[in-house]
């Protein structure tokens, strides 16, 4: 039923398109290097991409902007935040991520590169 086939045997991910977001420091206790940035990985290239979040906060246990990824804040940590650029462009990435992937076309930066102001 899924549109793209995981071989069990080996993993393979060939062709799977990955679309990962992490930060760059630790945030709530969440180590990048083995959360967002391990998934883009051990994605194929041509077919992933990171949105990788510059945070600099160095509180590793609740800094960070990572509530802004919530609907109601992380539980007895922080409250949520209407962080409406954030949103909007969560569901930007997101509608160009899925048009991207239509294409069938191998996934280069400037498909995904910010827009100029």
């Amino acid at each position: 039923m899924a549109p793209y086939e995981v071989d069990p045997t080996t993993m393979s991910l060939a062709g799977v398109p990955s679309m990962n977001w992490g930060f760059q420091h630790m945030t709530c206790g969440v180590n990048p290097a083995k959360a967002a940035h391990a998934g883009y990985e051990v994605s194929e290239e041509g077919h992933r991409v990171l949105y990788d979040t510059r945070n600099t906060n160095w509180n590793h246990l609740t800094g960070g902007p990572h509530c802004v990824f919530t609907n109601s804040g992380c539980f007895g940590m922080c409250h949520p935040k209407k962080d409406e650029w954030m949103q909007e462009g969560v569901a930007q990435a997101v509608a160009n991520f899925t048009s991207v992937v239509a294409t069938g076309k191998p996934f280069t930066v400037e498909m995904f590169a910010a827009p100029k102001s």
